[in-house]
């Protein structure tokens, strides 16, 4: 070894070169350790940001696909409610429209088999649909109640046949023999369907709206 670099070793193994040079390399230690911790708390910073932004995002649309779900279940159901709100509305409708049918038939029969109140009635259906044709007609009765018509103005030629057990009449065009006008009872009825069908819709509907209105 050479004298110079023996007093650079001598120089060095002093205490008080040992110690700056230990206090210089823990410097260095030290420092390199902090800008190691400092690149790992960035990192885990950033891994922790994009952990939680892709959790936030994975838990929106958990969201919106459940909340889309929930939405179109309830539009399912309150689909299938009204449709059995409907269905049952109608079935009561029907069936209110039976029970008066059934009530106005009655009825008509109690007048049919009331030769002072049917008289007057099956005349004014005649007069009614002879007026309507505007000259004379086959006029079609059913079987005993030719004795009831009158003399028409226009009149028209009196045949008996099987027709609607409620009476009224039904009158033909002489010479084609078809169908002109159809005044029996029954056809009087069912013209009236409609109508009837619709106030019954219409009070029904009342009724359960006023329930609704009492129920809030």
């Amino acid at each position: 070894m050479k004298p110079k670099q023996q007093e650079e070793l001598k120089d060095l193994s002093s205490p008080e070169d040992l110690e700056g040079f230990k206090k210089a390399i823990y410097h260095d230690h030290r420092e390199a350790l902090l800008e190691l911790h400092r690149q790992m708390e960035k990192e885990v910073a950033d891994e922790l940001s994009a952990t939680r932004m892709e959790v936030e995002r994975n838990i929106n649309n958990l969201r919106i696909q459940h909340e889309e779900q929930y939405r179109l279940m309830i539009d399912r159901e309150n689909l299938l409610l009204e449709q059995k709100k409907r269905e049952f509305l109608n079935h009561l409708v029907i069936e209110q429209y039976h029970k008066i049918q059934e009530k106005v038939f009655s009825e008509l029969q109690e007048i049919r088999h009331n030769s002072d109140t049917y008289r007057p009635l099956l005349n004014q259906l005649i007069r009614e649909a002879l007026e309507l044709l505007g000259k004379e007609g086959l006029i079609l009765v059913d079987r005993g109640d030719s004795s009831f018509v009158e003399n028409q103005d226009p009149g028209g030629t009196i045949r008996e046949t099987i027709l609607d057990p409620n009476g009224g009449c039904i009158v033909l065009e002489p010479q084609e023999g078809k169908v002109v006008i159809d005044n029996t009872l029954f056809s009087r009825w069912t013209r009236m369907k409609e109508h009837t069908l619709l106030r019954i819709a219409e009070q029904i509907n009342e009724i359960i709206l006023g329930q609704e209105i009492q129920s809030r």
